[in-house]
């Protein structure tokens, strides 16, 4: 992991709360919930063998251009199991089904040498249909 990698993290939970971004007002109140929802499902639908892996325990987020969610992971086999799983699996994710934009971060240090990543979902800009 590198430094790089953690700004762009913290810079990417800032956009998700920039007010230049031409969200339509409405977006937070009308998609929040489907994203939100979207994003807590896709990890509790990942194979428990794979699920007991990570730490996916913090509830997803909203903020004024999306929702996020933090997922720890203990190692980078892990991760690209997961990302697999939720990008590519067999059956379509949560995730990968939500109509809007879809996005996660590069890794961050967390705490016992685990990283983090952020997986968000955005909400439709002012003027774009769906």
């Amino acid at each position: 992991m590198t430094k790089v990698e953690d700004d762009a993290r913290r810079e990417f939970r800032t956009f998700l709360n920039d007010p230049k971004l031409d969200v339509a007002p409405e977006a937070p109140r009308q998609s929040g919930p489907g994203a939100k929802q979207a994003l807590d499902q896709t990890f509790m639908e990942l194979d428990p063998a794979l699920k007991a892996k990570i730490d996916a325990s913090h509830p997803a987020r909203c903020l004024r251009n999306g929702c996020y969610k933090d997922v720890l992971y203990p190692d980078w086999a892990t991760y690209y199991a997961v990302d697999q799983a939720v990008l590519f699996g067999a059956h379509q994710s949560a995730f990968v089904r939500y109509p809007g934009a879809q996005y996660r971060t590069g890794r961050s240090p967390a705490d016992h040498g685990r990283f983090v990543v952020t997986w968000a979902l955005m909400f439709p800009l002012r003027g774009v249909a769906k």
